[in-house]
This record gives C-alpha cells, structure tokens and sequence, in this order.
C-alpha cells in the first residue's frame, strides 16, 4: 500500500455469495463480511472467523487468497487452503 491515498479494498464488504455456501449459511451467525485495513482484516461468514495477512497492490489484496476489485465496484476471489 502506497502512502498516497487508501486503497480502495480498505474497508468493509458484504458477502452476498460464495460457490459452496448458501445464503443461510453465509448469514448464518450475522451477516457474511470480509474487511480489510492496514493491519490486514477478518473474515466472518457462517461459522468461521478468520484473521487476515493481506498484501495490497493496485486494485487487489492477496495472502492465502485473493480479493479483485471489479469495474462495477464489487469484488471477487477466493480462498485458498494451505498446502
């Protein structure tokens, strides 16, 4: 993250999909949200609630993940499990 300005990923985002989980799962416990800042972020949705290390370029973050953030203003990504 460069000093001169937020990142645009900066801040909180609903979860409204994810492929394996349905909408009652995602909202299971509250709404589904992932979040970012400059420590890294969370994750909650459902059960899980996860603690994020994120490295931010341009109009993405990544770490064990990703997160692309899409013309219409949305983001898109994946998690992925550790080998």
């Amino acid at each position: 993250m460069s000093g001169r300005g937020r990142h645009p990923l900066i801040g909180k985002w609903r979860i409204t999909e994810m492929d394996l989980w349905d909408a009652d799962y995602i909202d299971m416990l509250g709404p589904g949200h992932i979040q970012f800042d400059r420590a890294g972020g969370e994750m909650k949705f459902g059960a899980v609630q996860i603690g994020l290390d994120c490295h931010y370029a341009p109009d993405s973050v990544c770490g064990d993940g990703d997160a692309d953030l899409q013309p219409d203003g949305t983001i898109t990504g994946g998690i992925c499990s550790p080998t």
